[in-house]
């Protein structure tokens, strides 16, 4: 099952420009509301996966589109730590 994270994104890369309104009653039904989905929106938008724009008012409201450059597969990649190379094997030389 796919997590909020995935479901909200894959919505983006589909349907870009949708309002947290939109967003919220695409994933909840008719009756959601936009706090269903503006934490999630702002978290995912702080990864750099989407970005957000507009003023965020009733004239204005923020909409959301996927990064440039990313594809859909890419923004749903699991985030994983940076390993780091032992110091031995990054200056070239030997574990024995």
């Amino acid at each position: 099952m796919a997590t909020r994270r995935e479901k909200l994104v894959a919505l983006i890369c589909d349907r870009p420009g949708l309002t947290e309104k939109e967003l919220a009653k695409a994933m909840h039904g008719g009756g959601a509301v936009q706090q269903y989905v503006n934490a999630d929106c702002r978290a995912v938008a702080k990864e750099g996966l989407i970005e957000r724009r507009g003023l965020g008012g009733v004239n204005d409201p923020y909409r959301y589109f996927l990064v440039i450059g990313q594809s859909l597969s890419q923004a749903l990649k699991p985030k994983l730590p940076a390993l780091e190379m032992p110091p031995q094997l990054r200056s070239g030389g030997t574990t024995d």
